[in-house]
């Protein structure tokens, strides 16, 4: 039996544009595609949209064992949006994947290890020839409104004659599963309907009876076309088409169709057997057709708010097998998701785990206290005063649990401040938990801050916004943009003169600023930025892009001049002139940096470390002019990198991957998993009202406190009714539940994967807030189940404030 991605290429004229989104969380994923040997191999590949774990980011990831497990996929040679995957038919034999989207085309024939480039243009998608095994044929939709043929595998390309199209262009295109007969190919378009050829795209003819016009976003055939002469299309606004003359002349089928926006249409893959059709709408979701698109029926929706920055948010479904209930998985705006009984419901793929580290911080005088601190992606600030060598969760009095901006005070030994911020805004460590900063309009995201070097005397602080943007159906963000300054301690703020002109997602502050009052920002939108009197005025420098993600400067920078930038897209930046001049380092070019540090002992030993979307941890020499790969890494997607400030003494390194955070001590040779937890906070529900992740799912009288001083990450949730559930769903080895104690709380049942039910009591002679009152590691890694059972008597309350995860012998792929 042929596989559906045979006959359905999907479009990626639905996908959302690039933006620099500023809401967290952020895990929107384009498109998912599944082996066509998945009942042996359980592959599953998804693109995701634009990230907001660093801005502007993309990831390919991919699972072996039917989405338990994800990695990042190594070896893209750029970092661009996908549009369209698609597995060789002969996957089994020749590991082939192709991926097509803004930075070209893309191949692997070792199942993803190594990349190759094949084509350079910006592509909507690609779609193989159902006989691919053998005729070696592929064509591409462009975003130049063009369509490429290859008879070799993507080795060479020829263009095809196009029909004349009153506006707009292609969008997707099909080929029959008799093309070696038939040579039968279907055409969408924009704006001009469906064309046919029967001479393998040398000339067209517009097939528009019985359609309205409009976008088409999937073309499907029949894999018995030869015989019914049955296709399908998907479109914007008009639903479903269905021809059953080889293409001549086609009918709206769209009973049971509520939304006509159709986002993806898939035949099953035993669709010669079950007449079984999926398609994705827009916002409804997902429809199943048992009838050959006759009739429709609407399964259920995924069970999370839909987000306002978006007006497509279902954007492909990729069934596993046949009948009504194979398992499917589903690409939306608000992350991955599968089921496993033919969307009766949906089980959320953790994709963008809490795990995932921003930035890693680390004490000037650690070699005495030891403190290292990290921003993470949903779990608040992991904090160790061991090196590492244990961890706990430094919340209390945080707004949001999603931190970004964070920075740790040069006099931290003797004032211990330290700066974190999120959604709601800056916060300010101090010796009762985090505090928010006031003077800045709320709700402000900084992403980035940079701290005084001279902060024990000039008490200065920056931080820089970054605007969103946002499709024409959302509303228009109020985010601000640019840098603002404070002078004592982030107490109050001062706009400068790039306050609403540029967002910025760096901040370097030179290691002299008490004489040289020198200031740097990296903008995503319009290059790089110099302060010379404290950060009041910025005047914009030429540089080799206008789209830059950081700028950091040598910790010589007051006798070597030495800065290094880095692209949004791709590459890595010097000047030895303080940015007059610029050269770009080599073998960067196509190379995204997520967090690039400098040794502290630079002077001397001209080293720095860079975190790569593509190529994991790389360490550079000479200057930069030498790259050496940090092989013993682990993991291939590398958030943020941090490097003892008696690193040329004590050889430490810290680098975080999508898998956790690791730690060196013989300056990167060799690398141990540090087995941080992960945390889950009460936030993440079905029911609540942020959009966060649905991890827990709550049933019964739940309450969630919205401010509460001494909860981690200001908040918890309660219920005085017996029989009450809370259920965590989670991947890993080890989970604790983290709670209140006192006084007025009760008890509750815990059962771990249906287990026998262990009785644990809240109950304290005084409130002590973010107890662990339970906890299990060294479980198999894989998905498990908590359930808490409230069992409170008359007078009583049972809480929830959050859960720990740990993730530690999880295997990286």
């Amino acid at each position: 039996m042929l596989h559906r991605i045979l006959f359905c290429i999907l479009s990626a004229v639905l996908a959302v544009p690039s933006a620099l989104l500023a809401h967290d969380p952020h895990d929107p994923i384009e498109t998912v595609a599944v082996s066509p040997n998945y009942a042996q191999d359980k592959t599953v590949l998804a693109a995701t949209g634009g990230l907001s774990i660093k801005i502007g980011i993309y990831a390919l990831l991919k699972s072996t064992d039917g989405g338990v497990n994800w990695s990042v996929v190594a070896g893209l040679p750029n970092n661009s949006q996908i549009n369209s995957i698609a597995f060789s038919p002969a996957y089994a034999v020749d590991q082939t994947i192709y991926s097509a989207g803004t930075g070209g085309l893309f191949s692997t024939t070792n199942q993803g290890s190594v990349w190759s480039m094949l084509l350079k243009s910006p592509l909507l998608n690609v779609t193989l020839s159902p006989n691919f095994a053998n005729d070696n044929t592929m064509l591409v939709v462009t975003m130049q409104k063009t369509i490429l043929e290859s008879t070799n595998r993507g080795q060479t390309w020829t263009a095809l004659t196009l029909p004349a199209f009153s506006s707009g262009g292609p969008t997707v295109i099909a080929v029959s599963p008799n093309f070696a007969v038939d040579k039968t190919l279907l055409l969408g378009s924009t704006a001009d309907g469906i064309f046919k050829s029967a001479d393998g795209g040398m000339t067209w003819t517009q097939t528009t009876s019985g359609m309205t016009l409009a976008s088409v976003t999937a073309l499907c055939f029949s894999p018995a076309f030869a015989t019914d002469q049955r296709a399908f299309a998907a479109t914007l606004g008009t639903g479903v088409l269905i021809t059953a003359n080889g293409g001549s002349t086609w009918m709206i089928s769209n009973m049971g169709i509520t939304d006509l926006f159709v986002s993806s249409l898939s035949l099953s893959p035993t669709y010669l057997t079950d007449s079984t059709i999926w398609i994705t709408t827009a916002v409804a979701g997902v429809f199943r057709s048992g009838t050959q698109g006759r009739a429709w029926t609407l399964r259920t929706s995924i069970p999370r708010a839909l987000s306002s920055l978006t007006c497509v948010h279902y954007q492909n479904v990729a069934p596993t097998g046949g009948g009504a209930s194979p398992v499917l998985f589903l690409s939306t705006y608000e992350g991955l998701w599968t089921s496993g009984n033919g969307a009766v419901s949906w089980y959320y793929i953790d994709t963008l785990p809490t795990r995932i580290i921003r930035h890693i911080n680390i004490s000037p005088n650690f070699a005495n206290d030891q403190t290292v601190f990290a921003s993470t992606y949903g779990s608040g600030n992991l904090w160790s005063v061991s090196a590492g060598s244990s961890w706990t969760f430094r919340n209390t009095g945080m707004l949001r649990p999603y931190t970004d901006a964070s920075g740790i005070s040069p006099n931290y030994a003797a004032d211990g401040i330290a700066f974190s911020s999120n959604e709601q805004g800056l916060e300010r460590l101090s010796a009762t938990g985090w505090q928010l900063m006031q003077g800045l309009r709320v709700p402000t995201y900084p992403r980035s801050l940079a701290i005084s070097p001279n902060f024990a005397e000039d008490s200065t602080v920056m931080i820089g916004l970054s605007a969103t943007t946002t499709p024409s159906c959302a509303p228009p963000d109020s985010a601000n943009t640019g840098v603002f300054l404070s002078t004592d301690r982030g107490n109050t703020w001062a706009s400068t003169s790039l306050t609403g002109v540029a967002g910025v997602i760096s901040i370097a502050i030179s290691p002299g600023f008490a004489t040289d009052k020198t200031a740097f920002v990296a903008s995503p939108n319009s290059g790089l930025y110099v302060s010379t009197d404290g950060g009041m005025t910025w005047t914009s420098l030429t540089t080799p892009s206008k789209s830059l993600a950081t700028v950091v400067l040598s910790p010589g920078f007051a006798t070597d001049n030495t800065i290094f930038a880095t692209g949004l897209n791709a590459g890595i930046f010097q000047s030895i002139d303080r940015g007059v001049t610029w050269t770009t380092l080599p073998n960067t070019t196509s190379l995204r940096v997520l967090d690039l540090q400098i040794s502290p002992n630079y002077t001397n030993d001209q080293s720095f470390f860079a975190g790569t979307i593509q190529m994991g941890l790389l360490q550079f020499t000479n200057g930069g002019t030498a790259i050496v790969p940090v092989t013993s890494f682990p993991d291939q997607l590398v958030t943020a990198v941090g490097i003892s400030p008696n690193y040329a003494n004590d050889q430490t390194l810290f680098a975080a991957g999508y898998h956790g955070i690791y730690k060196s001590t013989n300056l990167g040779s060799t690398w141990t998993n540090l087995a941080a937890p992960a945390r889950v906070e009460e936030s993440q529900n079905i029911a609540g009202p942020l959009q966060e992740p649905p991890t827990i799912t709550f049933e019964g009288a739940w309450s969630f406190l919205s401010q509460s001083a001494y909860a981690s990450t200001s908040a918890f949730a309660q219920t005085g009714e017996a029989q009450d559930t809370a259920v965590l769903n989670f991947m890993g080895s080890g989970v604790g539940w983290v709670t209140l104690i006192g006084p007025n709380q009760g008890s509750a049942t815990v059962t771990l994967d249906g287990g026998t039910p262990t009785t644990v009591s809240l109950n304290a002679s005084m409130n002590q807030y973010q107890h662990v009152v339970w906890q299990r590691q060294g479980l198999t890694c894989g998905l498990h189940t908590l359930t808490i059972t409230g069992m409170p008597q008359t007078g009583q309350t049972v809480s929830l404030d959050a859960f720990n995860v740990w993730v530690t012998n999880c295997p990286l792929n």
